[in-house]
């Protein structure tokens, strides 16, 4: 449990940023969001098994995970900001958050 604590903490410090960072039409809802969903949650589902068979137990699992996951989100926010120049999304960032618990979560629940 306390790593689900410590990760929303990680995911509400990230929504914090700065307002302008964000593109003008950037909704919380989409075809966008819902990528960014399930990728993260494929990336947070693959990395919790490769944690596992390491023999890491449930927390460590859950940091490697939440921390991959969210690293490979905030690269790709990084390289829309400044490749793309679409401009940074907190609310994408928001939605590998979302992908990254619920891919965790599930491998947890089978396992």
């Amino acid at each position: 449990m306390k790593g689900y604590r410590t990760a929303l903490l990680i995911a509400l410090t990230f929504l914090t940023g700065c307002a302008t960072a964000t593109p003008q039409d950037d909704s919380w809802f989409g075809r966008d969001k819902a990528k960014h969903f399930l990728a993260s949650g494929l990336i947070s589902g693959t990395a919790t098994v490769i944690a596992d068979k390491q023999g890491m137990n449930r927390d460590e699992s859950f940091y490697f995970a939440f921390g991959t996951t969210l690293s490979l989100g905030a690269g790709k926010e990084a390289y829309d900001l400044k490749i793309r120049k679409t401009g940074w999304s907190w609310k994408d960032l928001f939605w590998d958050a979302l992908g990254a618990l619920a891919g965790y979560g599930i491998v947890q629940a089978v396992d």
